[in-house]
């Protein structure tokens, strides 16, 4: 779902027309704009303006896109029908909703390990502050609220309704009683992806922030930090323990 906010933001960069038509209508309809953003690929801290500006300008985006394919040259003409048949999709305006979820608790935590005064005791409080509130969001209330939010935005949009995607079931002989934990709809299929979202974010958060020479990286810092001594010095034979204890 990204990526097609990443093209409509590059479009909106790229071309004067399409900046024109869209200003124009969502200024009609909100009395201003946002400005519709790429996702840019070196400032990975950098998402949740982009999608909030999609979705708070949903309909304007909608209107923009169908007046630019109707009116737009042949060399842009594929690429906007491309963007105006993603956006006018159900499935989009939910997958949106389901990842502002999780950028919007993980970019506040990239920006606050980009801090030059962070800690390595600072980071370390601010990931399992970060895995706590992505895994409270792990309950069926929570999406049920998201899944509302979402299903009211497309209502409104009168657009396509959001839609379970076909899933090709295997064979009886192979799947055996993996058939019987199919989705029982689009609310329980879009649940469980969600929660499988959830559930990479924590399991990279364990791969990234558990290893076991964080724990050196902890020791060396309390020493710093605190100026007491500790053994753990003595494996680095390039520090002086007795002038550090001096400093």
């Amino acid at each position: 779902m990204a990526w097609w906010v990443h093209e409509l933001g590059h479009l909106f960069g790229l071309s004067g027309k399409f900046k024109t038509i869209f200003c124009n209508i969502a200024t009609s309809e909100h009395g201003s704009f946002t400005t519709l953003k790429p996702l840019c690929p070196t400032r990975w801290t950098v998402r949740v303006v982009a999608v909030h500006s999609v979705l708070k300008q949903y309909e304007a985006v909608l209107l923009s896109l169908e007046e630019m394919a109707s009116t737009g040259g042949s060399e842009t003409a594929t690429k906007v029908n491309g963007l105006l048949d993603r956006f006018q999709k159900g499935n989009t305006v939910l997958g949106l909703h389901l990842a502002m979820e999780v950028l919007e608790v993980m970019e506040c935590l990239n920006k606050s390990l980009q801090k030059r005064s962070i800690t390595f005791a600072g980071m370390q409080a601010a990931v399992h502050c970060v895995k706590t509130a992505l895994q409270e969001k792990r309950t069926e209330g929570t999406f049920q609220q998201i899944f509302d939010s979402a299903t009211e935005l497309v209502t409104s949009l009168n657009i396509s309704p959001i839609e379970m995607p076909r899933i090709r079931r295997p064979p009886k002989r192979l799947a055996g009683e993996i058939a019987a934990h199919a989705p029982a709809g689009s609310v329980d299929y879009f649940r469980r992806e969600f929660y499988k979202m959830l559930d990479t974010a924590d399991v990279q958060f364990r791969e990234r922030f558990h290893q076991t020479s964080f724990e050196v990286l902890q020791k060396l810092e309390n020493v710093l930090v605190t100026g007491k001594g500790d053994a753990i010095v003595d494996q680095y034979p390039e520090i002086n323990r007795r002038m550090l204890d001096v400093h």
